[in-house]
């Protein structure tokens, strides 16, 4: 444990501490784990209710971290840039299956100290769903939340209607870096929500088996979860870890991997076991561009993830083990996402789904054939072109307001660099 704070939190509710070493005892976290909310309830951007983070209920969305993005217009591989993740945050509005919003890249054309900020800002721009915002630090953290207060009046009106969720991570093995603690205790002392994703990788930053892989990351996440609820009793936290092996020929998560899948389960049947909301991945895989390798991956995770119930699935979208985002497998995971929820809801029976007009209608040696049409390939990247070209978010109120607090941090940056 790498944070002051953190350490005489810990020391205060009877954690053993020797140095920057704690030990939690058996009790500690099992107080934090009743202490935690078992739901938690998001709200779009203009505070209409939108997801309701409980039981087997299952959200998708794009995740935050590919530095590439395939160019939907040339299908060139390319450093991701401010307006991809506008456009993303558009197409995701727009698209009914994807239920939340995340970056989708890692920004290029602005300050790296600052990209956090800008990623939160053209997304708020650009979608009224509920967005999972990430900062690599505090400030950044507070420059999010300051944001959000443009749609909201004050701290506590965000507090009953949030629609943002904030991504924090601690480091594989069992380490928690400053930052991570101060992003965590800044949401939980406001009780707003926060997810706290560890990341371990099998046969790396631990043991290669998945249950040892569940092991590990479970423990980073519930001594984050003691923190929280340290800081503030009853503050809003979505337990979750990724949990995929290491491919030896590219030092790189399998993000196919039957294993990573696997593992996700594992992790969330743990959340459910706690009764926490849970965190968990779809829609993403190791190909490097959409094929049928993609389309394979992200039809078994996203099946999987449905079948789990994890609460939120991010990472929808995803190509070549998180280093390239493509708009085109974000529509089709859209396509896959939808028939997967249909899956969950079983079997309809009805006059209109039993189809008795229609067999009728057809009679003997007819046929339900439909006339051939284009690749999915094609029809998602029309898609995506027309979207682009037609679709508009509803617009944001106080644009003036969001500047400022862009320029705020702009402005910091800049003094800490000269």
């Amino acid at each position: 444990m790498y944070d002051d704070e953190a350490l005489d939190l810990l020391r205060k509710g009877g954690a053993k501490v020797d140095g920057s070493r704690v030990r939690f005892p058996a009790g500690l976290v099992e107080w934090a784990i009743e202490a935690a909310p078992s739901r938690i309830a998001l709200y779009d951007r203009e505070g209409s209710p939108a997801l309701d983070l409980s039981g087997y209920n299952v959200y998708f969305g794009p995740g935050p971290t590919c530095p590439n993005i395939l160019d939907v217009d040339t299908g060139e591989r390319r450093p991701v840039k401010k307006q991809d993740v506008m456009d993303y945050a558009r197409l995701c509005d727009r698209l009914s299956h994807i239920d939340f919003v995340m970056s989708m890249g890692l920004i290029s054309d602005c300050p790296t100290e600052v990209s956090d900020v800008e990623e939160f800002a053209a997304m708020a721009r650009n979608t009224r769903k509920p967005i999972v915002a990430w900062s690599w630090n505090e400030d950044g953290a507070r420059d999010i939340l300051d944001m959000a207060l443009a749609f909201r009046g004050d701290v506590e009106e965000l507090r009953m209607s949030p629609f943002y969720i904030l991504y924090a991570e601690p480091t594989a093995p069992l380490r928690h870096t400053r930052d991570a603690v101060k992003k965590l205790l800044f949401m939980a002392e406001r009780g707003l929500p926060v997810v706290y994703g560890a990341g371990p990788v099998g046969g790396a930053s631990s043991p290669l088996t998945i249950a040892g892989m569940i092991v590990t990351g479970s423990s980073e996440v519930l001594s984050g979860l003691v923190m929280a609820q340290l800081k503030r009793e009853g503050a809003p936290f979505v337990y979750g870890s990724g949990t995929g092996p290491m491919d030896m020929s590219t030092m790189m998560v399998a993000y196919g991997a039957p294993e990573f899948m696997l593992g996700q389960a594992g992790i969330c049947q743990m959340a459910r076991f706690y009764g926490l909301p849970s965190w968990g991945f779809g829609g993403c895989g190791e190909a490097k561009v959409p094929d049928q390798q993609a389309a394979l991956q992200s039809a078994l995770w996203n099946t999987m993830a449905g079948l789990m119930g994890a609460n939120l699935v991010h990472d929808v979208g995803y190509l070549e083990s998180a280093m390239t985002g493509s708009m085109e497998m974000l529509v089709i995971n859209n396509e896959v996402i939808g028939m997967v929820k249909r899956l969950l809801e079983g079997i309809r029976v009805s006059p209109e789904e039993l189809a008795l007009d229609t067999i009728h209608q057809v009679g003997p040696g007819g046929h339900f054939l439909e006339q051939g049409r284009k690749t999915m390939g094609d029809r998602a990247r029309e898609q995506v072109k027309e979207i682009m070209a037609q679709y508009r978010p509803q617009p944001v109120d106080r644009e003036g307001y969001l500047d400022s607090i862009l320029s705020r941090a702009r402005k910091r940056i800049a003094t800490n660099t000269n």
